[in-house]
């Protein structure tokens, strides 16, 4: 049976609850929001949890939070914990439940092995530096041999093959795209340069007119009529 329990003391249990567990077992957190008003102190449902009826009236009122903890257990002596959070107790409760969480569950991470990540970079590197002495994946293809002892190991290259290949095409692939639009660039810069230049011939061009039209005027012959 549910037993309710204030918000101070279910987060005590929180506690109680992982350290426990801490060798075997589970601890089950799950809420949800109550949506109507809780029933008398003896009127309990058959869970032993307050009423979770919904209204059909429009209602502007904030509603609680019903949280529950349990171990998961069949047995008498299973553990099963509700309490109730108000809207205006929420950000507390919430804060308080966040940093027991935190603290209990930081001894149940993997630590990090470190030695083992640096071992596997210099695999990592050794192997890349193994395929640039072979000539890239042409010279990974042909590791091994297709038939008797070594074929394991040309299946491996072939893999190894395909993909470095794949690999290269994707690097092709992104110089061409920057190449292309650098390129771009440079036309447009040139385009707009011998835009210039037109227009600056253009505006030239009917100075050059003017000046060859003046040019071929035959001056007039001075003096009187005999």
């Amino acid at each position: 049976m549910v037993r309710s329990v204030t918000n101070e003391e279910f987060i005590s249990h929180l506690t109680t609850l992982y350290s426990d567990s801490a060798s075997s077992g589970s601890v089950y957190l799950t809420s949800k929001r109550l949506t109507y008003a809780p029933l008398l102190a003896d009127q309990k449902d058959a869970q032993g949890d307050s009423s979770m009826a919904s209204t059909s009236s429009a209602s502007t009122s904030s509603y609680p939070l019903l949280f529950r903890l349990t171990d998961g257990k069949s047995t008498p002596s299973k553990v099963a914990l509700s309490t109730q959070v108000s809207a205006s107790a929420l950000a507390g409760f919430q804060e308080m439940l966040s940093s027991t969480l935190r603290t209990c569950l930081s001894g149940c991470l993997r630590k990090r092995d470190k030695a083992k990540e640096r071992k596997s970079d210099k695999v990592v590197a050794a192997r890349k530096k193994k395929d640039e002495e072979l000539g890239g994946w042409k010279g990974v293809a042909k590791v091994g041999k297709k038939r008797g002892a070594g074929h394991r190991q040309h299946q491996r290259a072939q893999k190894r093959a395909m993909k470095l290949r794949k690999e290269e095409k994707v690097q092709a692939a992104k110089s061409k795209a920057s190449g292309g639009a650098s390129s771009g660039e440079g036309v447009a810069v040139a385009k707009a340069g011998g835009e210039g230049t037109s227009a600056a011939g253009q505006a030239q061009q009917p100075a050059a007119a003017a000046a060859s039209g003046a040019s071929k005027k035959k001056p007039k012959k001075k003096g009187g009529k005999k």
